[in-house]
């Protein structure tokens, strides 16, 4: 079964490693081993890519667009939550199907197929949330605006369960600072795997101390994305939890 990045939430569901959960404000409910958390940064459109094997390229899945994103990062994921998911641009986008052909998808559909609650004919009281966890994410990318019709955006990467190869696009609010909460998230997601209980030999441990040691990457040509490649095989989304570190190794 795929991962659905977008889920429709209310409070009280129980935590879960694949989804977030919220408090009864509709504010995100912190884990412990979230640790420190960076943010809100503003986000004004998420999207989501699935690679289309026929064509070798990235196509979108689903957009929330012209709405307000609150996105943190933390020690163990990066998570967004935004309560008017009802406004604003909305949904759209398709998918592929069992064949791998890109099939289309309306609003309701794909509103109905993120929802994790059985009755969805209102969205008052929930809030649309998201996650992706460290050891999911394989590479961040940002790229910096260049003028005022450009935007500052990351991108993270990560692999369905079902296989194909999928990316999280945030745009951000032209206030923000793409490149800084990209290496953030990307140092963070290197310090967690250091510190993650799956067996690692010493050239692994050396990759990720050294690119923790790197400091932040040279900025690609105008519009262009920077890469932060992450020296560590990655998990599918929705695994890995059996190897989440204790709080005492993430501090040190």
């Amino acid at each position: 079964m795929g991962y659905d990045l977008f889920v429709v939430e209310e409070p009280g569901l129980p935590d879960t490693w694949s989804y977030p959960a919220l408090d009864d404000d509709l504010t995100l409910r912190w884990e412990e081993i979230d640790g420190q958390v960076a943010g809100p940064h503003l986000a004004t459109a998420v999207s989501e890519m699935i690679r289309d094997p026929r064509k070798n390229k990235y196509v979108k899945e689903c957009e929330l667009k012209d709405t307000q994103i609150y996105c943190y990062t933390t020690e163990s994921r990066f998570v967004f939550v935004c309560r008017k998911y009802d406004k604003g641009g909305g949904w759209s986008g398709g998918g592929l199907d069992a064949a791998g052909i890109i099939v289309g998808v309306t609003t309701a559909a794909v509103a109905n197929a993120v929802s994790r609650r059985r009755a969805a004919s209102r969205s008052r009281g929930t809030a649309l949330v998201g996650q992706l966890r460290h050891p999911w994410a394989w590479c961040v990318q940002f790229k910096r605006k260049t003028g005022r019709a450009s935007d500052e955006a990351i991108r993270i990467y990560y692999t369905d369960p079902d296989g194909p190869g999928r990316y999280a696009e945030f745009i951000f609010d032209k206030g923000e600072d793409a490149s800084a909460i990209a290496f953030s998230l990307a140092q963070n997601i290197a310090r967690y795997r250091l510190s993650d209980r799956e067996p690692k030999d010493e050239p692994g441990r050396t990759g990720l101390t050294d690119f923790l040691a790197s400091g932040p990457a040279e900025i690609a040509d105008p519009g262009q994305f920077t890469d932060y490649d992450i020296p560590c095989d990655s998990f599918v989304a929705g695994a890995g939890e059996e190897f989440a570190p204790c709080m005492c190794r993430l501090q040190d």
